[in-house]
């Protein structure tokens, strides 16, 4: 399926460069390690499969930008799992 880019995204995109990566990051901590599995389902679950262009990749046709699903989307690439050394945010930024 197929969804014509919003302006703000389609700005992103053509903003997109080493020094500007068109990228969303997080960090999620928790006070007890959860089952990685389990979190990553829900991730899936509840960010992925409700928000359809989480999924797929932005891609031109005859000079449109639009939303295109990634066929080798691959839920591993974008939910990692690292652990840090304990720290002060400074530290954790780092």
């Amino acid at each position: 399926m197929t969804t014509p880019l919003a302006a703000e995204d389609l700005t992103w995109l053509l903003m997109d460069r080493p020094h500007n990566l068109m990228q969303v990051n997080s960090l999620v901590g928790f006070d007890e390690l959860p089952d990685f599995d389990t979190f990553a389902a829900l991730v899936k679950e509840r960010m992925v499969d409700k928000f359809e262009v989480l999924s797929q990749a932005p891609v031109e046709r005859d000079g449109t930008w639009v939303w295109e699903d990634d066929a080798d989307f691959d839920l591993a690439r974008h939910v990692r799992r690292v652990v840090l050394d304990a720290g002060d945010e400074d530290t954790i930024r780092e």
